[in-house]
Formats: C-alpha cells, sequence, structure tokens
C-alpha cells in the first residue's frame, strides 16, 4: 500500500513539473562588485530606480542599503554592494563588501 502511494505521489509531481512557468530573465551579473563610476549617485535619493541602477552597474550578486539606524554585521562579501544613506534617504556612501 505504501509503495502505491508513495509512486502515486512522485508521478504527480513529476507531471507537475512541467507546468513550472519561468520568470523573467535575470540581468547577468559577474558576482564580483565594483563602485566603478557610481559616483553620480552620492547625494541622490536611495529610491527604486538609483537602487537598481547601482545594483546593475556594480555587477554585484548581492546589495543591501544601510541607514543610519540599522545594525549590520561586519561579514564582508565581495559580491555585494554596499549603499550608505543617511536620515534624509540621501545616498552618502557606495562600497563593495
Amino acid at each position: 500500500m505504501n509503495k502505491v502511494i508513495i509512486s502515486t505521489s512522485v508521478a504527480g509531481l513529476l507531471s507537475m513539473s512541467g507546468c513550472v512557468t519561468e520568470g523573467p530573465p535575470q540581468a547577468s551579473v559577474s558576482g564580483r562588485c565594483s563602485t566603478e563610476g557610481t559616483e553620480w549617485a552620492m547625494g541622490k535619493s536611495a529610491d527604486e530606480a538609483t537602487g537598481r541602477r547601482l545594483f546593475q552597474q556594480s555587477g554585484a550578486g548581492l546589495w543591501r542599503i544601510i541607514t543610519p539606524d540599522r545594525a549590520v554585521l561586519a561579514d564582508y562579501r565581495d559580491d555585494r554592494l554596499t549603499v550608505n544613506v543617511d536620515a534624509a534617504n540621501k545616498i552618502i556612501a557606495i562600497r563593495c563588501g
């Protein structure tokens, strides 16, 4: 009885795998972060458009925005873009790590 239930479940899962739709295409990133040419964003508001442009331009695999009241770990990742903002949400620092 258990074998029948397991094999039926596996067959059902395999048939469902063909129904998965693909998401939007992902931007290609090198995984290595570079802040070269990102000076244009200094002093700008850290809105979604600015963040996305910085992320794409940097080639980073991850990114984060750090606000003045946010505690962060001191873990270094060479594939992460870190954007520091002030209390008014203006970009004050852009770095990798």
